[in-house]
């Protein structure tokens, strides 16, 4: 249910009809761990309205539980949307720089190719280099970009 919810946010109707079929009652335990689903779902689905405000608000409800780092790349798009680019800075950076179990090998092992952080990694990476080329700040853009070229960073979610 969860990854059809996530895949429903181009499609604001159908994303609410299954966020309306997700809170049917559940018990205690699976309702604490539902939060955190429907804020993130809720959270990308302002994201794809252009309400950066309710987004940050709904990402920041749904880093409240579990993993550290899953919701920061989200998060930062959001607070970018904002307008708040130091505050996204901040979450693409702790994203960056936060441990979560499998990132206990070392950069680029199988682990986290075929985690989350295979997937955010370079997006992250990327969106910093962004930001310190519009902040002329070509010598963090260069290490950067050295972090990037392994994992074919493209540059494209610029």
């Amino acid at each position: 249910m969860a990854v059809d919810l996530l895949a429903s946010v181009g499609e604001p109707e159908r994303t609410r009809a299954l966020l309306t079929e997700y809170q049917a009652p559940e018990p205690a335990e699976v309702q604490k761990g539902a939060l955190k689903v429907e804020s993130l779902v809720r959270g990308a689905l302002a994201f794809t309205e252009g309400d950066g405000a309710e987004a940050v608000r709904l990402f920041r409800v749904a880093d409240t539980e579990g993993c550290t780092i899953c919701v920061l790349p989200f998060l930062g798009r959001a607070l970018e949307l904002t307008g708040d680019e130091r505050a996204a800075r901040q979450a693409y950076e702790r994203y960056l720089t936060l441990t979560w179990p499998d990132r206990a090998a070392p950069w680029p092992s199988g682990p986290w190719v075929a985690s989350g952080d295979g997937l955010w990694r370079v997006p992250v990476l990327e969106r910093l280099i962004a930001m310190d080329l519009r902040a002329d700040d070509l010598e963090s853009a260069r290490e950067r970009l050295e972090k990037c070229k392994p994992h074919q960073c493209e540059l494209g979610y610029l």
